[in-house]
């Protein structure tokens, strides 16, 4: 132990397997839902005319399957906290492993958090301002505009909430838990309610329905307002390209899924969790955002299109009936108008506000564990690998992120150029890649670790490398071109500085090491201790 005891910066990290099978369903998809499906699914339909929106939203499902696949692998033979940051380090490349995770992690801090954080008090606003007008609450709506456009509100409360997740990540595993739960709980009451709602709907009552909601006229309002932005064969006829296309935009909502392994050190029986959360948890939000848009079209048919042009293309101004139309609104809108009871549009509001939130206490520990596993990898300072001896959290790395998480809310709110250009996805797509050929090289390379997790084999070749080479393929290098071709030259390079903040921390800490006299290659070679 005491070569161990050299190589780490201690013999035992010191977390507490706390979460089971339940939290590791929950903790990915509070993370991946949120507003996703019904800010892309617009954007998607507008600019792309001729692609079938729910076919495409399946089609995003096949690469999330795989890479899911991929992780249960990767995450029962290495279970331990950090895991996208342990296993490329100890199956693959140091240099791959640190430059992606930390990559990816500073453009989660961007996207995810910081600008969630500014986003959600926005949206929320938005939704009471859509409750408040189809439920005839005046109140409703005046709370509704004032959250929606005064940035100096919306900088206050989302700092706050990173504030109040960022010490419940703090009080460690067992209360982050059980707030998992409870969004989880009340987001999925609410879908499927909603879910129930747009399947139980008339087609032929929609355009009636949707005028009483949203102002008598606002139907042929929308239909106005399409045609005066381009409306016309092209969106009624199919196009694969374009469908394709829409798939490639829509795979955005399905991105997040492997934050389940940054808390893996704290996942009790590693077997039966990870393939619940990975697996279960991929086919039920796949189930989620399949049912919801092809529900969507199939009750509200070519109107769907028509209202994201108008939302996308058409000027403020154009919007006399209801000027309150807003992006990412879809997901209410449209629920809202297919029922008149307000008991049930009361339950489908609270969820989506729910979602909005419910990425916090998921999204902030997992972040932090990477951060810890750096460190205890003598890769990141020292100090950042203490742990409650109360709580049995990482409270340096918490309060680092969360710190800094706050600072991208001010970034996100005067520099939003930015943060939304952190948002492109080429990152995600490389660290599928390399995580990929990590689960191609431990069978062959690293016998030792394959034979902790699942030794199976396919006509005598390792099922791991079978899966290995198709991650790194499908939801690697192909997602990562193909999502690469929709960034702009800026997303590209807010991109490339992110992976060069984690080959800059590399070279660092390697060269530190090196001159203290530790081999590095031991310390890649070892799975960090529990």
């Amino acid at each position: 132990m005491s070569e161990e005891t050299t190589i780490f910066v201690r013999r035992a990290t010191g977390l507490r397997r706390e979460y089971g099978p339940f939290f590791a369903i929950a903790m990915p998809l509070n993370t991946i839902v949120g507003i996703w499906i019904a800010l892309y699914t617009p954007i998607a339909a507008a600019f792309y005319p001729g692609a079938n929106i729910p076919l495409a939203t399946f089609l995003c499902f096949i690469p999330t399957l795989i890479e899911c696949l991929g992780l249960v692998f990767l995450a029962v033979s290495m279970p331990r906290a950090g895991g996208t940051y342990v296993w490329p380090t100890r199956a693959f490349n140091p240099v791959y492993g640190i430059s992606t995770v930390v990559g990816v992690s500073v453009v989660l801090t961007f996207i995810a958090v910081g600008l969630t954080g500014l986003l959600a008090p926005t949206f929320i606003g938005l939704f009471l301002i859509m409750a408040g007008i189809a439920t005839g609450n005046l109140g409703w709506i005046s709370v509704g505009e004032y959250l929606a456009t005064n940035l100096g509100v919306q900088i206050a409360i989302g700092a706050l909430v990173i504030a109040i997740f960022m010490i419940i990540d703090m009080l460690g595993p067992r209360v982050v838990k059980w707030f998992n739960y409870a969004f989880f709980i009340c987001s999925w009451v609410g879908t499927v309610v909603m879910l129930g709602v747009l399947a139980a709907v008339p087609k032929a009552s929609i355009p009636t329905l949707w005028d009483a909601t949203w102002g008598e006229g606002a139907w042929n309002e929308i239909i106005g307002i399409a045609n005066t932005c381009g409306w016309g064969p092209a969106y009624t006829t199919f196009n694969f390209s374009d469908t394709l296309n829409a798939m490639i935009m829509l795979y955005w909502c399905y991105v997040g899924m492997s934050i389940l392994g940054d808390v893996a050190g704290e996942v009790s029986a590693p077997e039966k969790s990870f393939m619940a959360g990975f697996l279960g948890g991929a086919c039920l939000v796949g189930a989620y955002f399949c049912s919801f848009n092809y529900l969507l079209f199939a009750k509200f048919g070519e109107f769907v299109k028509q209202y994201s042009l108008a939302q996308l293309a058409g000027s403020p101004d154009m919007f006399v009936v209801n000027p309150y139309f807003g992006d990412g609104t879809l997901s209410i809108v449209f629920p809202l108008a297919a029922t008149t009871n307000n008991a049930l549009r009361m339950i489908i509001l609270v969820s989506q506000m729910s979602w909005m939130l419910a990425i916090f206490p998921a999204l902030l520990p997992a972040v932090s564990r990477e951060i810890f596993a750096l460190s205890f990898d003598r890769f990141f300072p020292k100090k950042f690998t203490t742990v409650s001896a109360r709580f049995h959290s990482p409270y340096y790395c918490s309060l680092l992120l969360g710190l800094t998480s706050i600072a991208c809310v001010f970034v996100a709110a005067y520099a939003g150029w930015i943060a939304m250009a952190a948002g492109g996805m080429s990152l995600f797509g490389l660290a599928c890649f390399v995580r990929g050929i990590s689960n191609l090289y431990i069978p062959y390379f690293r016998p030792d670790i394959w034979r902790r997790g699942y030794a199976w084999t396919v006509g005598g070749v390792p099922a791991q490398a079978i899966v290995g080479l198709f991650e790194a393929i499908i939801p690697g290098f192909c997602m990562m071109f193909l999502t690469a071709s929709l960034m702009s030259p800026l997303s590209v390079w807010v991109n490339a500085t992110a992976l060069a903040i984690g080959i800059a921390l590399y070279i660092v800490y390697a060269e530190k090491n090196r001159r203290a006299g530790l081999d590095i290659n031991k310390i890649f070679y070892e799975i960090p201790p529990e």
